[in-house]
């Protein structure tokens, strides 16, 4: 069975600039590892983009990928709600920006 995949975004730029952040789960202080989200549905061989990463302190990172992504999130947050407020970070800092005339030319107004 073939599945469609989607093009995977990849900027190390973005990742290099996701370990300058505190950890999204404890608020350690940088350096934190860039974590792609894991778990929901993937399986281990599927790659996550760059666009779903999170800066985790080492000892969060260790502890997520020791006992799993669902008890971890029921101990702690979602990892997709981590990965949103990265993203967030970024467009308010101006490390991802919108291309507001690509944007309205896509869109369907």
């Amino acid at each position: 069975m073939s599945f469609f995949k989607e093009p995977l975004f990849r900027c190390e730029a973005y990742t290099t600039w996701v370990r300058t952040l505190p950890c999204a789960n404890c608020a350690a202080h940088p350096p934190s590892a860039p974590h792609h989200r894991i778990g929901h549905g993937r399986n281990s061989a599927m790659k996550t983009s760059d666009a779903e990463v999170m800066p985790l302190c080492d000892e969060c990172h260790q502890n997520l990928h020791n006992i799993g992504w669902r008890q971890w999130e029921e101990a702690n947050r979602p990892q997709f709600q981590m990965v949103v407020e990265t993203i967030n970070k970024a467009l308010f800092q101006g490390v991802l920006e919108v291309n507001k005339k690509v944007a309205k030319e896509l869109s369907y107004e």
